[in-house]
């Protein structure tokens, strides 16, 4: 599994801040998961249609140490969603968009 440096303290705040507004909603429950098909699932279930292209099945393969999302659901049903893909690269983020725009997209011109 990929490590990736976490500052605890500022883990924690968000945690707090997260479950604060949460409680402020109603009763919330959130999960952590790391399968793409759950949140393919998940989008279904939200008429949102597919999910985006980074956790797509069709087009990536992601195995669960490399994603993670977050579900939210109120009386059984999933109100929302949240992922994230853990990348592990040399490249700088920019250097990663910019060869990432560049394949995906013709250049016009």
């Amino acid at each position: 599994m990929v490590k990736f440096p976490i500052d605890k303290m500022q883990y924690h705040e968000a945690v707090v801040a997260l479950t604060a507004r949460l409680a402020e909603i109603g009763p919330v429950k959130l999960s952590f998961r790391n399968d793409v098909e759950g949140l393919e699932a998940a989008h279904k279930e939200l008429k949102k249609g597919k999910t985006g292209e980074h956790f797509r099945r069709a087009l990536v393969t992601l195995p669960p140490n490399r994603m993670f999302w977050l579900c939210a659901e109120m009386e059984g049903r999933v109100i929302g969603t949240v992922a994230a893909r853990c990348d592990d690269s040399s490249w700088s983020l920019q250097e990663f968009v910019k060869n990432y725009w560049e394949r995906t997209f013709d250049a016009v011109g």
